[in-house]
């Protein structure tokens, strides 16, 4: 049985033949099935402006619940690292070959909140590993100061990249600030 995906271009350059895939149903919550992936197309296809490539995935794991057609989620796994240090993509700004992140640093004679208390949307969902998610809530921000740092990056994905160079473990990393537009509503 095999799961066909379309990769985009910049995805379709980091992945091989043999490569292990996760597989995930939208339609059965929490139940994950190991597959590799079998061939790669050699050409892509403008789909909408993106040029995708068709990938075929052997499914190791035989279950008589896939389907044509099913909706499936692929992750293709293209490398590994263990004891990293990861920031979320969005604290990276880059202007040509340079990336940097802002770090946070106490400023002199301030004493943190000892026990800064996560909003309801920081806390850890059910289930997942902290380690997957990132807090935001550390004290007042008046209590720090702001540096830019020039970082280097190796692994990435879609949500995280890992430091090579530029920081250590436990940094403070500032998030741009996100502005959510008014709305102006009018009844019917």
């Amino acid at each position: 049985m095999q799961a066909v995906v379309k990769l985009n271009e910049v995805d379709v350059t980091k992945i091989k033949i043999g490569d292990p895939v996760t597989i995930t149903l939208d339609s059965v919550e929490g139940k994950e099935y190991k597959g590799e992936v079998e061939t790669i197309a050699p050409a892509g296809v403008n789909r909408n402006n993106i040029v995708v490539f068709e990938v075929k995935i052997n499914l190791i794991d035989k279950s008589d619940i896939f389907r044509p057609e099913m909706t499936a989620n692929a992750d293709i796994l293209v490398g590994h690292a263990t004891d990293i240090i990861k920031i979320p993509l969005e604290a990276i700004e880059q202007k040509e070959n340079t990336k940097k992140v802002t770090l946070l640093t106490l400023k002199q004679g301030a004493v943190p909140d000892p026990t800064p208390t996560p909003t309801e949307d920081e806390k850890d969902p059910p289930g997942k590993d902290s380690e997957d998610y990132y807090k935001t809530a550390f004290g007042k921000k008046d209590l720090y100061e702001e540096k830019k740092v020039e970082v280097k990056t190796g692994l990435s994905n879609e949500i995280w990249a890992v430091v090579v160079e530029g920081i250590k473990d436990q940094a403070l990393i500032k998030l741009p600030e996100i502005k959510i537009p008014e709305r102006n509503e009018q009844p019917f």
